[in-house]
């Protein structure tokens, strides 16, 4: 009888594959390695560095400042005047906004004020412009009909859509960011000036999208639709500039008494570049480019061309590595978050709770108190939600966190508080005795 000549081809190859999977995996390895490698010595080169960054002592990070507090910040710089004249308020329209069409024979006395009308920061004169200026430093989400609702207000108090401008004050730096704004923030329904959980449009099971978020083409009856392709003229992503801007713009101008407001400025432009990752000199990224040539390319026989090819791959690995680490970090937090819940499961009142893979919560008058981790998150965070907010829930809450004696928090819409937390069990266990003795649990 004759051997399966094919059967042996067949186990031959797979073991072939087998084999060829195994190297590259340990290729891949090898590679990340050596970019953990060149990560670590890069640091030390840094601090080694007479360029590195000067030794930081931020107010706004170590106090946490809130989103409502970066709007004011920025409402009372803009708000400085020298007899009478805006002087900053009309340089920050000047520098960004003349280019996206303000006529500056508009600009006389504007009023600036924060947190008016939900609108982050608003800089108007009668008759003349409005300038909505929306704050997302701390990485708020946006709301359903956002951008739209302002605009529907400013339209009601008047104002022409050719007098109207929007600026954007990101968490994040991403060049597309007017792209990846949800269709529907952009969209005014015919009930816009309805609340957030209360128009037609909302889902039920999403706090801040629309269904047209989820069906491209669909349109609500009513709705105007078009927004986003009229307002993007007069739309800017303000970013890195800003801090920029406060520093070599502002700075200069102010007289030696002013030396609060300076220093208000440099503090703010320092948290602003914070939140950029761009706190870093000059000096000090040309040090590291050369670092970095010499470390990845000591072949000196390859063309300039391979040098280009051999970065763009050592860039490749690294988002394979990015991908990797940020997998894994979510994975360590979705354990965290499970420890967390089974710490919390063995006190009297643990079987209440609710467990997810990334997340737990106790509910109790229609509020949910836990802990939730996301993926782009930068840690789990301890918070209060309700689908429909109301006075007497954010009363209440409000009533717990002070009996908790925290100062330190965040608030949204659905989101009543919240704040990022490595102590998630010790903080909810908190909570929950206080809202017990405040008799909130009966």
């Amino acid at each position: 009888m004759q051997p399966d000549t094919s059967l042996e081809k067949d186990i031959s190859s797979l073991e072939n594959a087998l084999s060829f999977i195994d190297r590259y995996e340990n290729f891949n390895q090898q590679n990340q390695r050596t970019l953990l490698s060149i990560a670590n010595k890069l640091k030390e080169f840094i601090d080694r560095s007479p360029n590195k960054p000067i030794y930081l002592l931020n107010l706004l990070d170590m106090l946490y400042a809130s989103e409502t507090a970066t709007s004011k910040i920025i409402t009372s710089i803009l708000n400085y005047q020298v007899n009478h004249e805006f002087v900053l308020c009309r340089m920050f329209i000047n520098y960004f906004l003349v280019p996206k069409g303000f006529n500056m024979q508009w600009f006389s006395s504007p009023c600036i004020t924060a947190e008016t009308d939900r609108i982050d920061i608003c800089i108007q004169e009668k008759g003349k412009y409005a300038i909505i200026i929306e704050n997302k430093l701390k990485g708020a989400r946006f709301q359903r009909n956002q951008i739209a609702r302002y605009i529907g207000k400013m339209r009601w108090e008047g104002f022409k859509d050719e007098q109207i401008f929007v600026i954007i004050l990101p968490r994040y730096i991403d060049s597309k960011l007017f792209d990846h704004i949800n269709q529907s923030v952009w969209r005014l329904p015919s009930d816009w000036d309805s609340s957030n959980q209360e128009r037609n449009c909302r889902w039920e099971s999403d706090t801040v999208s629309c269904q047209c978020d989820g069906d491209k083409d669909r349109t609500c009856e009513g709705c105007e639709i078009d927004l986003r392709r009229k307002f993007a003229p007069r739309t800017l992503i303000l970013d890195k500039p800003f801090p920029d801007w406060l520093e070599d713009c502002c700075l200069p101008i102010l007289g030696k008494r002013e030396q609060v407001l300076a220093s208000a400025i440099v503090q703010f432009a320092d948290y602003l570049k914070g939140i950029y990752n761009n706190r870093i000199n000059n000096k000090l990224n040309m040090e590291i480019v050369d670092f970095l040539r010499n470390e990845l390319l000591k072949d000196e026989s390859l063309s300039l061309a391979g040098q280009a090819k051999l970065i763009e791959a050592k860039q490749a690995e690294l988002e394979v590595l990015k991908e990797r680490l940020k997998k894994l970090r979510h994975s360590v937090y979705t354990d965290l978050i499970k420890q967390w819940y089974e710490n919390l499961k063995r006190t009297p009142w643990g079987e209440q709770l609710i467990y997810n893979i990334d997340s737990f919560y106790i509910e109790f008058n229609h509020i949910q108190c836990g802990c939730w981790y996301e993926t782009d998150d930068k840690q789990p965070y301890w918070g209060f939600w309700s689908d429909k907010s109301n006075n007497n829930k954010i009363r209440k809450v409000h009533t717990i966190i002070e009996k908790c004696r925290l100062s330190k928090y965040e608030e949204g819409n659905e989101c009543l508080a919240w704040d990022y937390t490595d102590k998630g069990d010790e903080q909810c266990a908190q909570f929950y005795h206080a809202a017990k003795e405040l008799g909130y649990l009966e």
